[in-house]
């Protein structure tokens, strides 16, 4: 008896921590300030959400993707990756989007969706990213 409650609490536990671990998070679309959806190289940028209609999960996002070998791919001189990175340090690329995890650098962010005078203030890594071009 004694053994089983064992196996039984072991089971509880690795569901406790399956579900924990899976817990979907709730994310949205960026919007600009003229309501569009923001898009940076192609892919649809999203944030986390305070509970909307529009809302998707993380999930929908598809296969986290290799951030550091995009940059490496995109950059115009090896030399400049720091300054990429660091524009880029709360963004994760995914296959169907980037998702903004937090906001240390808000920068590329304010910039894209024209928050107060940002719009004007371009973030100098941009330049260092080859120009995209739609395929």
């Amino acid at each position: 008896m004694l053994r089983i409650l064992r196996l039984m609490k072991i089971e509880l536990n690795f569901i406790y921590k399956f579900f924990l671990n899976n817990k979907m998070t709730r994310i949205r679309a960026a919007q600009s300030g003229s309501s569009g959806d923001i898009k940076f190289y192609g892919k649809k940028v999203y944030h986390n959400s305070h509970g909307d209609s529009r809302d998707i999960t993380i999930n929908d996002l598809g296969l986290k993707l290799m951030k550091d070998v995009w940059i490496k791919s995109m950059i115009i001189d090896p030399c400049l990756i720091p300054e990429v990175e660091s524009m880029l340090t709360d963004w994760k690329l995914y296959e169907n989007g980037w998702y903004i995890s937090k906001f240390d650098n808000t920068h590329l962010y304010y910039y894209l969706s024209q928050i107060g005078s940002y719009g004007f203030h371009r973030p100098e890594a941009l330049n260092y990213l080859k120009k995209y071009t739609k395929n």
